[in-house]
């Protein structure tokens, strides 16, 4: 591989998806502190929202 060519990384995650009162809290830990967190209305919803971004 040459300096100019990257090789792509794969970086696993733990998600964790919480009932809320009224709605579900889903955060990754390692990230929750830029962002990586979330406020849905259904569970499915916010497994949704993880795999997508992965």
């Amino acid at each position: 591989m040459t300096k100019d060519e990257s090789e792509a990384k794969t970086y696993l995650f733990r998600v964790v998806v919480e009932p809320g009162e009224d709605r579900w809290h889903a955060y990754c830990p390692a990230l929750e502190d830029i962002g990586g967190a979330t406020w849905v209305h259904t569970r499915e919803e916010a497994l949704k929202i993880y795999k997508r971004s992965g």
